[in-house]
């Protein structure tokens, strides 16, 4: 009984110091449907996303370019050829239609979505901090991209790597965190970035 009535008036506390709880929640179930319908509208959208809308300190922006010229100089080693995106064919039709289960997943790649563009190399390093959670990649085009996670594998326009959410619809839902990319395993941009390329193909710039 102790722990009840000191759990219910822990929560009385703060429902008086941050306002109406249930309006509180109903507006974090507000944002969580915002974004879910905001990565729906753009899952077909095979473009990448601009860096610096993500990565708004300067020594982040500056970190992803001299790892970009990195790369260039050492012909994207170890990079992966996994940047690509795929349409459905047929107009009106959801991404992957329901029923389909993942181990089939080449066959209906190779009759259901045809390939937007070319694949690009790149380097997977980090992933959204929101949930559902995506891997970001940094490519050739020096853009970023992430890939589209199974939670949009019943309904989307298109599976594969794309245009990252928009910053000001995953900042609303992860609030009040505002890191956009979180790194896993690495303490910083640098580190997690660095990571991508084996230590052997670093030696001659030393």
């Amino acid at each position: 009984m102790f722990c009840y009535n000191m759990r219910m008036a822990t929560i009385r506390e703060l429902v008086a110091k941050q306002g109406d709880f249930a309006e509180a929640e109903l507006s974090k179930h507000e944002c969580r449907e915002r974004l879910w319908q905001h990565m729906y509208d753009i899952s077909g959208d095979a473009s990448g996303s601009d860096p610096s809308l993500y990565l708004t300190d300067k020594e982040d922006q500056d970190t992803l370019e001299e790892f970009l010229e990195l790369a260039f100089e050492r012909n994207w080693v170890d990079s992966e050829p996994v940047i690509g995106m795929r349409r459905s064919r047929v107009p009106g039709v959801d991404g992957i239609p329901p029923g389909m289960q993942v181990v089939r997943a080449g066959l209906t790649k190779a009759l259901f979505f045809p390939k937007v563009g070319p694949t690009m190399r790149g380097y997977v390093f980090a992933e959204l901090n929101m949930k559902p959670t995506q891997q970001v990649a940094v490519c050739e085009d020096h853009m970023l991209y992430s890939e589209r996670g199974p939670e949009l594998a019943n309904g989307s326009k298109g599976i594969g790597w794309g245009r990252l959410p928009d910053p000001e619809y995953m900042l609303a839902h992860i609030q009040p965190v505002t890191a956009l990319l979180r790194h896993p395993s690495h303490k910083t941009l640098a580190e997690s970035l660095i990571s991508r390329i084996l230590p052997v193909n670093l030696r001659s710039l030393q």
